[in-house]
């Protein structure tokens, strides 16, 4: 069988030969644009419902908000984005989760999936589902692979 280059041509004679993406990597990436959607949905529903709440904020803050989605962040700003002294566990854990069974027809979900759609850890998810917000969720007779249990908003 022939051995088949799969270098893109090179444009500049020094440069060296950049591999194609592979299937994996691309997929990769598909998957970390669909987080991020998810993630931006679950930030935009958390917004909306703090703006329902406190109009008063959103009218003297709002230009600051609108600010903060057109300007380039400053090094400050991501730094306390990535700061390991930031909280991994947010208040609008539960406004994510909610948007995300919304948005895809209160379809059950393990522990896992929820944690992957909505970019947060296993355990907080837990920590809403059996502690915080018990009430909110209820378990569905399917089961997964190792017998996971399958959660969906109570209410839809």
């Amino acid at each position: 069988m022939p051995v088949v280059d799969q270098t893109i041509p090179n444009t500049h004679p020094t440069s060296k030969p950049r591999p194609q993406p592979t299937v994996q990597s691309r997929a990769a990436k598909l998957e970390a644009e669909l987080a991020a959607l998810r993630q931006l949905e679950g930030v935009i529903s958390s917004i909306r419902s703090l703006k329902r709440r406190f109009p008063e904020l959103f009218d003297e803050f709002g230009k600051q908000l609108q600010s903060a989605i057109e300007d380039e962040p400053t090094e400050q700003a991501l730094e306390a984005a990535t700061s390991d002294d930031a909280p991994t566990e947010s208040v609008t854990g539960i406004e994510k989760l909610e948007a995300m069974f919304r948005a895809n027809n209160n379809e059950p979900m393990t522990v896992k999936q929820m944690a992957k759609a909505i970019g947060l850890r296993d355990m907080t998810i837990k920590s809403i589902l059996y502690e915080r917000h018990r009430a909110k969720f209820m378990t569905v007779e399917r089961r997964g692979k190792k017998n996971e249990a399958y959660f969906c908003l109570a209410e839809f």
